[in-house]
């Protein structure tokens, strides 16, 4: 019992670390990529990927997610860079 206390006492600040790194990280590249647009193919892409995933598994996380990526890439089609 001791160990588990000792190991969440270790594990939640490294824990927070990594949140804040990903954080520090996350900010850096959207003032980096400030004037890009999002590329809505992509999103469509994933949200199909996503809405498959999610009903085969079951997972209603996945399937909510995936409905909202396929919506969002396929209101902007006409947004749609060429190419792949």
């Amino acid at each position: 019992m001791a160990q588990e206390v000792f190991a969440m006492e270790l594990l939640i600040p490294i824990i927070a670390v990594l949140v804040v790194a990903l954080l520090v990280v996350a900010l850096w590249q959207r003032r980096k990529n400030l004037g890009k647009r999002p590329e809505y193919k992509t999103f469509f892409i994933l949200g199909i990927v996503w809405l498959i995933m999610g009903i085969t598994t079951d997972n209603s996380a996945f399937t909510i997610l995936g409905l909202i990526f396929v919506i969002a890439g396929a209101t902007n089609k006409d947004k749609w860079k060429k190419g792949l």
